[in-house]
């Protein structure tokens, strides 16, 4: 494979950086050939010597240190497992989505590739969104989901499209007096069909954080770069939490939320949230028994199982996730895995892009995910897991000089 494109004189550098901009796009809508983009992938940065090197080139970048350092973290952990040490190594490979990060880191340095990547997101997420729209303007539904999801999950559906509305904000943030009054007219009514798809049509209480996270990052990012008013940017950026707020969506979503936590054993049911508050309770006493090193990697679902095995059925439901991405890494990889974990996302901090435009979209999604993640195993699962991690390496790589790695 890499001698015929060397015949076609492509660069196994282009061809990787498409690979992991199909990937981005795969992920929201087909496992199996995302799952195929990544195995072509892997196999390019093994045989070709041009990505080797120019891997070894760019080692020097914070986050790439600090995603080697998590991703040995997790293969030794397999060792102290009580897990089948199979059941180790297939949650091993499962966390092979973390190796997506370093590449990406080294793939996309310059701004022209960040670019690309952000036009085929928002070129699939504006599509998506029109279709969203006909989807349920004529009451269609597909996989079982309400009518006007299709991108995955009603979930994944709300924080991509929060995702994309944030991207056009930034750019309105960062350039507003470089565009023409026709093209920002387009892009805010690009922000408001994002924004009312999320709170009117996407049911998905991660959807809203994401949403209302990024809008306090664009309208901080905003503040901190320029001090004069713009008038159209201010009238977006309050009209976004007004559209969460007045859904009666979003408050139905919310509010059940809220009663099943605070009734969860009134309800003695499976709920949502109710459900999430008994297994934090449960994953923090479990850790206490171990918590330093944890169970293991893979070893959370036997441990739990165990401890659960006296409990109401009810509570059975779910063995295998503690439905919040810290705790999890806690339970098995202990206090040593999670500190290894914060130190990756800290270094986030650290990188240089080569737009703040960049820095902005990189950053602001992490404090998304972070967010999202006090529900969910979001680095972790198979979607949200792959979109963070690209996302991170495409925005937020930085420019490696020679005298760096000397």
């Amino acid at each position: 494979m890499i001698n015929f494109f060397k015949k076609q004189k492509i660069s196994p550098l282009v061809i990787t950086r498409y690979l992991i901009i199909l990937e981005l796009i795969a992920i929201l809508f087909s496992p199996a050939l995302s799952n195929l983009f990544e195995m072509v992938l892997f196999a390019f940065c093994i045989t070709s010597k041009e990505i080797r090197t120019t891997i070894w080139n760019s080692k020097s970048q914070p986050l790439f240190v600090s995603s080697v350092v998590f991703i040995l973290t997790l293969a030794i952990s397999t060792t102290w497992s009580v897990a089948p040490l199979t059941e180790a190594l297939n949650s091993l490979w499962s966390w092979r989505k973390i190796i997506l990060l370093p590449i990406s880191l080294v793939l996309f340095q310059e701004a022209i590739w960040k670019e690309k990547a952000l036009k085929g997101f928002m070129s699939f997420s504006i599509a998506a969104c029109v279709a969203s729209y006909i989807m349920f303007l004529t009451n269609h539904a597909v996989h079982g989901w309400e009518a006007g999801v299709l991108v995955r999950n009603h979930a994944t559906q709300g924080m991509i499209f929060s995702i994309a509305a944030f991207v056009i904000f930034t750019k309105l943030v960062i350039a507003p007096t470089k565009l023409e009054k026709p093209k920002i007219t387009i892009l805010v009514l690009g922000i408001l069909a994002l924004v009312i798809n999320v709170s009117f049509i996407t049911p998905g209480r991660s959807g809203y954080l994401v949403l209302l996270t990024l809008t306090i990052v664009s309208v901080v990012s905003y503040a901190m770069t320029y001090k004069k008013i713009n008038s159209i940017i201010i009238l977006v950026a309050l009209l976004i939490p007004t559209l969460i707020f007045i859904s009666p969506r979003v408050h139905e979503g919310v509010s059940r939320g809220i009663n099943e936590m605070q009734n969860v054993d009134k309800i003695a049911e499976p709920t949502s949230m109710g459900q999430r508050v008994k297994l934090w309770g449960n994953t923090i006493e479990m850790i206490k028994e171990k918590p330093l090193m944890g169970v293991g990697l893979g070893g959370f679902q036997k441990a739990y199982s165990e401890r659960m095995q006296n409990a109401p059925e009810w509570q059975k439901v779910i063995l295998h996730d503690p439905h919040n991405q810290f705790l999890k890494i806690v339970a098995e990889l202990g206090l040593l895995g999670l500190m290894s974990f914060l130190y990756m996302l800290a270094t986030a901090s650290l990188q240089q892009p080569s737009s703040r435009e960049h820095k902005i979209l990189g950053s602001g999604v992490l404090l998304a995910w972070c967010g999202t993640s006090m529900f969910s195993s979001h680095f972790s699962t198979f979607t949200e897991g792959r979109f963070i991690f690209i996302w991170l390496g495409v925005m937020l790589a930085g420019h490696v000089s020679e005298k760096s790695n000397q």
